[in-house]
């Protein structure tokens, strides 16, 4: 549930105490390892001069208005990342709808947003920055601007020289390439979501799962099985497992699920808000003759993904 006192959609309505403040200006999908660098050092500018850190984004991200094929690609809802974003110093989220300024020219967006509707003291963007009507903004138009500072942030990059990447992530993610996308979000790939009904086959062969709605826009990782870790926001706790993502070609479902067992674990959880996080991926999405032969796969499934969630915890 998004938290009404953290995030802000209406830029009428900004409170007092989050105007003159330093913004941090970008779509920030994945808060990934750049990002939480950028962070930091907008935070030492927020603190020397005495200012509110925010962060100025969108509801939902304007490549979503674009795309033709409706293609769902995003790394974090908005709900996921106001989560990362509180936790790494961000005092309150601006996030609107794009359709409220896709029209504006870049002047536009400076005069009416950031200057009269923000106050800004400070913005930062990162070296690539693109705003207003046909993305006619850059970098060098807002260090022309004498009513507030601008900071542009370069390029940040990890210790072998590969530049922190969201698009980069994305086809990790696609290619179910987890333990990568880990390394460059700084955790793993999680989404935020409600465990539904299922048809409840697990139960039946011995193997109950938790079957859990994908967020609309959330990208969709590889089909297959994965170690997962699975907490439940109620309870404040982790518990680990594995699941399978894909159409369940044995049972000929043909509709995309998230099955998620939990290990040692025995709980009614219909309707919990939990995130999963995606660990290891273990093996493709196959079809079986039958039950048996599915039950089978899935105990040793089970036990390669308590090998894995083994190393893990002891840090291998």
């Amino acid at each position: 549930m998004l938290d009404k006192s953290f995030i802000y959609k209406d830029l009428n309505k900004i409170p007092n105490k989050f105007q003159d403040c330093v913004a941090i200006l970008g779509n920030f999908d994945g808060v990934h390892r750049g990002h939480q660098m950028l962070i930091n050092q907008a935070k030492n500018i927020a603190n020397d001069n005495k200012k509110p850190l925010v962060v100025f984004t969108f509801i939902r991200h304007p490549r979503l208005y674009f795309d033709s094929d409706k293609t769902p690609f995003l790394i974090t809802s908005l709900e996921t990342k106001s989560l990362y974003l509180k936790a790494l110093g961000i005092k309150a989220i601006i996030a609107i709808d794009f359709n409220d300024i896709k029209n504006l020219s870049a002047n536009e967006f400076i005069g009416d947003v950031l200057i009269n509707k923000l106050n800004v003291n400070t913005v930062i963007v990162g070296y690539d920055f693109k705003f207003g009507k046909n993305r006619t903004g850059d970098t060098n138009l807002l260090r022309q601007q004498t009513n507030f500072k601008t900071f542009i942030a370069e390029a940040k990059s990890d210790s072998e020289g590969v530049i922190f990447s969201s698009t980069n992530i994305r086809k990790f993610i696609k290619n179910g390439s987890m333990q990568k996308a880990a390394a460059q979000l700084g955790r793993p790939f999680e989404i935020n979501s409600t465990v539904i009904k299922g048809q409840q086959l697990g139960g039946k062969i011995g193997f109950p799962t938790a079957n859990i709605e994908f967020e609309q826009d959330i990208i969709r990782p590889k089909y297959g099985v994965y170690a997962v870790n699975l907490y439940i926001i109620e309870q404040d706790k982790w518990f680990s497992g594995i699941a399978n993502f894909g159409i369940r070609p044995t049972i000929r479902d043909n509709k995309e699920v998230l099955e998620v067992h939990l290990f040692d674990f025995d709980q009614n959880i219909y309707g919990k808000q939990v995130r999963v996080a995606f660990i290891e991926y273990i093996r493709a999405e196959q079809k079986f003759e039958n039950l048996d032969e599915l039950k089978k796969h899935i105990a040793k499934d089970c036990y390669f993904a308590k090998q894995i969630h083994k190393l893990r915890f002891a840090g291998g």
